[in-house]
């Protein structure tokens, strides 16, 4: 069989934010289906993509009516990886004898492969971690008919129904040969979703076309919670690749706000003052945000940070409690975050503080602490996320551990699961509403806060006669009135 043409897919995500009250919805461009289009048509083959992430089923049918591919791949987070199932499904039913090839963190993660090659006989290859290599090597054996088993980083089945899996794949070090992404297929008017840029620009009257940006791959860090898709070993790209990409990007799709969306941008400080450098070199009329540690910062950097158009800085810091970070393996001080946060704001630079509620040895005293971490350093923006369980985290290792979560989970239930092992779901959620509370309090924010006091007030409620938050809120929003509104207060 020769494979020419080729369709990658991100499938329905079904979107809903589970730990939330109100229902959340976000666009974000699926940069890595980008990469891998414009490497494969570097390499001659037919690509195209389809970006099916706000499809309805019945529309992703009809899709494939009179369609013809050889090849399908589709890319698989958890949390969505039914619906990815789901569509591999669809497509091998609809296109025969077209193969399916699933990539992706869900499909990547540890015995998580073999389970799904195993379970689902419409997958015939899953290609794990950073799959560049391993997918150029799997079309050409398979067009010149050679032996697969050498190839690392392949998950199948064998002609006589033996599960293979290679050895994984090395990290993929040369990121300045990769191809620029290929937007081609992506209507980058679809701006009403950006949660980066809306949150960000201060005029929110502005249209803003949004793009992310990868300038490196890996992170150093042990972090409990991260289920950590490309390794330990960072590896970088050249500030002036990364611009090359920028100014493409802004000169071909009018591009305005960027995302480095990094594990960490200021990994290296001196390319990042670099990257920034050359931006304002070029003299590039854009904004741009990033994800950053507490840990290099400088004021060169923050100063060249700001002339370059940078928004905000996000910062990652999960909790105010020093035995929680110990625990979770943070590896950041409270005191460098405060530090952070102040030079930041200095810049003239907003910033976002990223915080977790439920790790391991949370309590309403650890969630006090964190509360006055927020008062001490008086950060722009928070984010406060109940905790979940992802595959080829150490979290996961010691959910399976306790008994929490079993082997086969990831086979049975279609979203992460919340760590409830010491308090449940509706105890996370008001935590989470109580610092959100505070936060804006601090800022004095007070319509923020009188909502926000409102469904803590709602919750208490809703508890004093043992219901269900869930139940509530779904009871709620079949009321056009009271759903119109939950959805505009969008607090939590």
């Amino acid at each position: 069989m020769l494979i020419k043409r080729i369709i990658l897919i991100r499938p329905p995500l079904e979107l809903r934010d589970d730990s939330a009250i109100t229902d959340i919805n976000y666009f974000f461009p699926p940069a890595g289906l980008a990469l891998l289009s414009a490497l494969l048509k570097a390499n001659g083959y037919d690509v195209c993509v389809e970006d099916m992430y706000d499809y309805s089923w019945q529309k992703v049918k009809d899709f494939f009516i009179s369609k013809e591919f050889d090849l399908v791949g589709i890319t698989c987070f958890s949390g969505q990886h039914f619906s990815a199932l789901k569509l591999a499904g669809i497509a091998k039913e609809a296109i025969k004898p077209a193969l399916v090839v699933l990539g992706g963190p869900h499909s990547s993660a540890k015995n998580i492969d073999t389970q799904i090659i195993s379970n689902y006989k419409e997958i015939d290859f899953i290609v794990r971690g950073e799959g560049e290599k391993t997918i150029l090597e799997l079309l050409e054996a398979l067009n010149r008919s050679q032996p697969l088993n050498h190839i690392k980083g392949l998950t199948f089945k064998s002609n006589d129904g033996q599960l293979v899996r290679t050895p994984d794949s090395e990290a993929f070090k040369d990121l300045d040969s990769l191809p620029f992404p290929d937007y081609s297929f992506l209507d980058f008017e679809k701006t009403e979703n950006v949660s980066d840029g809306k949150i960000d620009i201060a005029d929110k009257k502005r249209i803003s076309r949004f793009a992310p940006v990868v300038t490196s791959r890996g992170c150093p860090n042990r972090c409990q919670f991260c289920a950590l898709f490309m390794g330990r070993e960072v590896r970088f790209r050249s500030p002036e690749n990364v611009v090359d990409e920028i100014e493409k990007l802004a000169k071909t799709y009018k591009i305005t706000h960027f995302s480095f969306v990094d594990d960490c941008f200021n990994a290296s400080l001196d390319r990042a003052e670099k990257i920034c450098a050359l931006i304002i070199e070029r003299k590039l009329s854009i904004t741009w945000t990033a994800m950053a540690r507490v840990k290099p910062l400088s004021e060169n950097f923050l100063r060249l940070a700001k002339r370059s158009g940078c928004l905000a800085l996000n910062f990652g810091v999960e909790s105010g409690s020093k035995i929680i970070l110990k625990t979770i393996s943070k590896n950041i001080e409270l005191d460098d975050f405060v530090n952070a946060i102040r030079m930041v704001k200095r810049a003239g630079i907003n910033s976002a503080a990223l915080f977790m509620v439920g790790n391991p040895g949370e309590n309403n005293e650890t969630v006090k602490e964190t509360i006055k971490l927020i008062k001490r350093a008086a950060p722009y923006r928070i984010v406060v996320s109940p905790l979940i369980v992802l595959p080829n985290s150490e979290l996961h290792d010691l959910a399976l551990k306790q008994g929490f979560i079993s082997d086969d989970f990831w086979l049975k239930n279609n979203k992460p699961v919340h760590y409830t092992f010491e308090h449940g779901l509706d105890e996370l959620r008001f935590f989470r509403l109580k610092i959100l509370f505070f936060h804006y309090f601090y800022r004095k924010q007070l319509s923020m806060a009188i909502k926000l006091a409102i469904l803590i007030l709602g919750y208490k409620f809703v508890k004093l006669f043992n219901l269900k938050i869930d139940d509530v809120r779904d009871w709620f929003l079949r009321i056009p009135l009271f759903n119109f509104l939950l959805k505009r207060m969008k607090t939590a």
